[in-house]
């Protein structure tokens, strides 16, 4: 081998060891670079997530109170409500009470019995409508209501009549011997009055009585007290 070879091959050997040694240099930057980098990183986000978990615990105290708020208003009121609903249940049952007794007062041997409900004065409490008699001519309307006990507030003549459910009033339809009238029966002033709206005369007529528009009312005999169970 002569010298030249000899050269290339140094100089072969010393292009290796450079390329070897530049490529370590570059990795020792690359890991240095690249750890601090990330402490850097690191530490920024350690800073991002304290400012958020610090503005979670001031969020979650903050929703705490007012979850502790509504949890005492939700209590109240339920305790409200079930004393609300306590107080409407007895009333309702004396109601009950009152209008199964007004039905054995009016039920008579020598009286026939019906009645329906409907609720006149608007207070969502039905007024019980009593129709009594011993024969069709002898009927009678009697309307009661219950505040703070039982009051009258209607009490005339319901012979040969129907009952229709208006809004806000009952028509009450007396039709005998070709001759009819309409009596509007309405609340006001603490009563109810009755005014007399249509009449007509059919005697010696071919045709039958107009009838109302208004949904006819269905009576119950007093031995059915499923209407006032109901309420």
């Amino acid at each position: 081998m002569n010298n030249d070879d000899n050269n290339k091959d140094k100089q072969t050997d010393n292009s290796k060891q450079l390329k070897t040694v530049l490529c370590f240099c570059v990795a020792i930057v690359a890991i240095v670079a690249a750890y601090y980098l990330g402490k850097t990183n690191g530490a920024a986000q350690c800073e991002h997530q304290k400012a958020q978990t610090d503005s979670i615990k001031y969020t979650t105290m903050v929703d705490s109170s007012q979850l502790e708020v509504k949890e005492t208003e939700v209590a109240e009121t339920t305790n409200n409500d079930n004393a609300t609903n306590n107080n409407d249940d007895n009333r309702r049952q004396s109601i009950r009470e009152e209008f199964i007794k007004l039905l054995k007062d009016n039920d008579t041997p020598d009286n026939e019995c019906y009645y329906f409900l409907y609720d006149i004065n608007r207070d969502n409490i039905p007024e019980i409508w009593i129709k009594r008699g011993n024969c069709e001519a002898d009927y009678g309307l009697v309307v009661y209501t219950f505040q703070n006990g039982i009051k009258k507030l209607y009490d005339d003549g319901a012979g040969h009549t129907c009952f229709y459910k208006g809004k806000d009033y009952i028509l009450q339809v007396y039709a005998h011997m070709g001759v009819s009238y309409w009596s509007k029966l309405s609340y006001k002033n603490g009563k109810i009055a009755a005014r007399i709206i249509f009449e007509e005369n059919i005697i010696d007529t071919d045709r039958d009585y107009k009838q109302p528009l208004e949904k006819e009312i269905a009576l119950y005999p007093s031995s059915n007290l499923q209407p006032i169970y109901n309420l």
